[in-house]
C-alpha cells in the first residue's frame, strides 16, 4: 500500500512540474456553434488561489474595436477564454494580450497576433 502511494504522488508531482515548465500561452479560433465567433483561450499552470486576468484585443487597422475585458480565474483553474462575434469584425491584423495579476500583486503577459481575413484565423508569428 504505501508503494502505491508513493507512486501516486510520483505521478502527481510530474504532472505539476510539467505544467509549470510549459507556462502561459494563449491560442485564438474562429468556433461555430451557430454563431461564428473568435475565441482566444488562456493557459497557465494551476494555483490555490483566484486571480486576474485581463483580455486586450487590439486592431492594428480600426482601433475603435479594441476592447478590454476583466474576469476572475477561479481557484485551482488553469485556463480562461474570451471571444468575440466575427460578424462586424475589423479585418486584418489583431493582437490579443492577456495579463496575469498573481496573488501578490505581480503581473505576467503572453500575446498572440493573429490575422483576421474573410472569416479565418491566421496566427502569425510573435
Amino acid at each position: 500500500m504505501h508503494k502505491i502511494v508513493s507512486i501516486g504522488l510520483v505521478t502527481v508531482v510530474g504532472s505539476v512540474l510539467t505544467l509549470s515548465a510549459r507556462g502561459d500561452t494563449v491560442h485564438c479560433s474562429v468556433l461555430d456553434d451557430g454563431v461564428e465567433k473568435i475565441q482566444c483561450t488562456f493557459v497557465t499552470p494551476r494555483k490555490d488561489w483566484e486571480r486576474e486576468v485581463v483580455f486586450y484585443w487590439h486592431s492594428d487597422m480600426f482601433p475603435q474595436d479594441d476592447r478590454e475585458h476583466t474576469m476572475a480565474l477561479p481557484t485551482r483553474n488553469g485556463s480562461v477564454y474570451d471571444y468575440r462575434y466575427l460578424r462586424g469584425r475589423a479585418q486584418g491584423v489583431w493582437t490579443v494580450t492577456v495579463t496575469l495579476t498573481e496573488e501578490d500583486g505581480s503581473e505576467r503577459e503572453v500575446s498572440r497576433r493573429f490575422s483576421l481575413e474573410g472569416g479565418t484565423v491566421d496566427e502569425l508569428a510573435h
